[in-house]
Order: structure tokens, then C-alpha cells, then sequence
């Protein structure tokens, strides 16, 4: 029964039905839960977790060789 009711909870969702009409045949009582249980918009999150992981990653990148640059005029003699 839990697998089905996600399983309609998913598809009714991706097939274009609002989240209310959702819950109203699902029985969840707040959109909240709907959306965890129905497991909504997960790779969409994936995607957007990967990409503020990677924009930190050149943010400390950047930042590492910005600090490491000899400043100019530094090995003049």
C-alpha cells in the first residue's frame, strides 16, 4: 500500500495534476509531506546541490591561487 501510494502520489504529480488535487486523493494533510513522500522534484535538487557544490569548489579554488600570486614587482631585484 506504501509503494502504491507514492508511486500515484509521483505520477499524478508528473502527469500534471496540482499538488492539492494530489493531496485530495492521497490523503496528505500538508504539502510538506506530500512532497517528501512523493519524492518531488529529488533529481531536480540533486542538480542544483551538485552544482552549489562545484561554484564553492571554484569559489576556493580561485581564492587559493589568488592568495599564492607573487605580487608584481616582488622578485624584482
Amino acid at each position: 500500500m506504501h509503494d502504491f501510494r507514492r508511486s500515484a502520489a509521483h505520477e499524478m504529480w508528473r502527469a500534471g495534476s496540482t499538488v492539492d488535487e494530489c493531496m485530495e486523493v492521497t490523503g496528505h494533510a500538508t504539502a510538506a509531506m506530500f512532497k517528501r513522500y512523493a519524492d518531488l522534484f529529488g533529481e531536480d535538487e540533486r542538480r542544483a546541490t551538485q552544482r552549489k557544490v562545484q561554484e564553492r569548489r571554484r569559489l576556493w579554488r580561485d581564492e587559493q591561487i589568488a592568495t599564492t600570486l607573487v605580487p608584481e614587482g616582488a622578485l624584482s631585484n
